[in-house]
């Protein structure tokens, strides 16, 4: 059973608007969204210029462990 994480507030506008921003000034551009941002596709991309990530990023020290962290898999 695998928890989602909370979406980032502002995420999907920043990356459409990147999106548009790009193709306007003549980039090849796609933007991936939610479920069509999976791990496949990002590694069947080839021949990338710009790669912009919007996502969480969690920092932790190897020898703690956080309860807060609930649901986030901790590969240990």
């Amino acid at each position: 059973d695998k928890k989602k994480v909370k979406q980032l507030p502002g995420a999907e506008k920043e990356v459409k608007e990147l999106h548009d921003l790009l193709s306007k000034s003549g980039w090849n551009s796609e933007a991936y969204i939610n479920d069509d941002a999976t791990e496949a596709k990002i590694k069947e991309l080839s021949n990338i210029r710009v790669f912009h990530v919007a996502t969480h990023g969690f920092f932790m020290d190897q020898n703690s462990e956080d309860e807060n962290l609930e649901g986030i898999n901790q590969n240990k």
